[in-house]
């Protein structure tokens, strides 16, 4: 004969493995979805540090480009100063030959106006 202690010691155990399997069944469905997400989450850090790779490389590439202009500017500025600089030297040494001579025609006139031509527009003087 079944003692009853038995009997409710065996549903007891079937009840609790029951519930075990029911959790554990949960638990399996959760972790799922959380792997889902979890993979959604690493796609979605891989798309961004992509966006971000270009778009730093975008930003190198301005910064070079600006960079180069500037040192265009400044090459352009230091050629264009020589060549002023050279052009002035040459406007003085010539005033200062006219000078030295004893001859004082129109090429005096012309050494001084080209020396002042060198002048800002609003300095300049005719007197001569």
């Amino acid at each position: 004969m079944v003692n009853i202690w038995d009997l409710v010691a065996v549903i007891a155990a079937a009840l609790i493995i029951s519930l075990l399997l029911i959790d554990d069944v949960r638990v399996r469905v959760s972790n799922r979805k959380l792997f889902a997400e979890r993979v959604q989450v690493e796609m979605n850090s891989i798309i961004l540090m992509t966006q971000l790779e270009k778009l730093s490389e975008t930003q190198d590439i301005k910064r070079v480009e600006e960079t180069q202009g500037f040192v265009k500017f400044l090459s352009e500025s230091r050629d264009w100063a020589f060549t002023y600089i050279e052009d002035v030297q040459t406007a003085i040494s010539e005033y200062k030959e006219m000078c030295d001579s004893e001859v004082h025609d129109v090429r005096y006139r012309e050494a001084y106006d080209k020396l002042i031509s060198f002048l800002p527009s609003d300095t300049t003087s005719t007197d001569s």
